[in-house]
């Protein structure tokens, strides 16, 4: 009984809003269910039953309003790999084969080998990933309310129901639209504010060499070389000349080093690791530039020996502090603590460090997602809320705003 006003509040709360026409005889009614409520019981007589039939057919109304209200709301997308849940924040990565990402609305995600991605976010209406590198295929389901969205280093893809192929290289710092079906717009650098890429165009944008293409249809393929006959000349009067043997000439052997930085620039991140053990990794450790000891650190990791990739963080840390490449590796280590070691709580001190000494880097936005992803999964739910909210402070319309606010909200 003790629940019964509560109870009758929400149904009179939900009448007054679908029948705001009666809205007196719905104060009325509602006065009678509430002292009908308190009342103390009494048997039934026929005097009371006159009214109920009035009563009756208003609750009704008003509690299959508030069912189809609670019902009525859509869930939010899952999302499978290989028949494992993914879930928000986890990495993808395909060093083998390709891997496939299914969400529950039928939307189709496809990583060609040598790449690597995470869910942003995910809701009802659709899901934002992070292309860290390498190719992805998108078949996108299209609904009224679609909202997904990629983004692949600097740049942002809206997507609503569509299908297309994207490229990001960090290495040569270039990115490449291919539509299939339907229509993108992307932003980033380079860019004329908005780019509408449709009808099976593709979009080049080469930040290394300031370069941005469209074209209205696929790539132009190189035209085969037809190779013609020379012309044949007429016959000289027959000549018969003595000619002297050609000299030997010595073969010429084209020489060229391949080095782990070549092969990782080609994305052979296991080859390249394999030439490194060769070559020696104590000395690369140990002479290595800033910016090299950072590539190497990212070749490990890609290839999948995270301690050694955790070791060259570490030592650039200790060698080049107060660079820029010193916090970059911060929040390496940071994302590493969070996706490989399920480190949580040190995922989010790498990352408060990462934040504290560069907090308006290239991977800022990246690293205050992470960090309350990161709180989230330790369970410190004040930390959560702080982490959201601070996110909506500096990015109120960012990738992992709609995340945040939920965060915001939690107690």
């Amino acid at each position: 009984m003790n629940q019964t006003p509560d109870f009758a509040d929400r149904l009179a709360a939900t009448q007054d809003q679908i029948l705001a026409s009666s809205e007196d005889e719905l104060a009325t009614t509602r006065r009678r269910f509430l002292a009908a409520a308190n009342a103390p019981a009494r048997p039934a007589n026929r005097m009371v039953w006159v009214a109920t039939p009035v009563v009756l057919t208003t609750v009704a109304a008003a509690a299959a309003a508030l069912l189809y209200v609670v019902t009525s709301v859509e869930p939010t997308l899952t999302a499978t790999s290989a028949g494992a849940n993914v879930a928000i924040g986890d990495w993808i990565s395909s060093t083998g084969d390709d891997v496939g990402i299914a969400f529950s609305d039928g939307t189709q995600i496809t990583l060609d080998a040598q790449s690597q991605a995470r869910i942003v976010s995910m809701d009802s209406k659709g899901a934002h990933l992070l292309l860290e590198r390498g190719h992805a295929d998108l078949d996108v389901v299209h609904t009224g309310s679609a909202d997904w969205s990629l983004t692949a280093g600097p740049f942002n893809v809206l997507v609503t129901g569509t299908h297309f192929g994207t490229d990001w290289s960090p290495e040569d710092q270039t990115l490449v639209i291919r539509m299939a079906e339907g229509s993108v717009v992307v932003t980033g650098p380079l860019l004329d504010g908005e780019q509408i890429v449709s009808d099976v165009g593709t979009l080049t944008v080469s930040l290394r060499d300031n370069r941005t293409q469209l074209t209205n249809g696929p790539l132009p393929e190189v035209a085969a070389v037809v190779e013609e006959e020379p012309e044949v000349e007429a016959e000289a009067p027959l000549r018969i000349e003595r000619q002297l043997p050609p000299a030997p000439v010595e073969a010429q052997v084209d020489v060229s080093v391949v080095t782990w930085k070549d092969l990782a620039g080609d994305g052979k991140y296991k080859d390249a690791l394999s030439l490194a053990r060769e070559v020696g990794v104590d000395g690369i450790l140990q002479r290595s530039n800033s910016t090299d000891l950072y590539l190497f650190g990212d070749m490990a990791r890609l290839a999948g020996d995270y301690g050694l990739a955790g070791t060259s963080f570490e030592s650039l840390r200790n060698r080049f502090p107060g660079t820029r490449y010193a916090a970059e590796a911060s929040f390496m280590l940071g994302k590493m603590a969070y996706d490989q070691d399920k480190n949580y709580r040190g995922a989010a001190s790498w990352l408060n460090i990462h934040l504290d000494e560069r907090p308006n880097g290239a991977s800022t936005e990246d690293a205050m997602a992470l960090l309350m992803l990161s709180y989230d999964k330790a369970g410190d739910r004040p930390s959560t809320r702080s982490a959201a909210r601070n996110y909506l402070d500096r990015f109120p319309k960012g990738k992992s705003a709609s995340q945040a606010k939920t965060f915001s909200k939690r107690r």
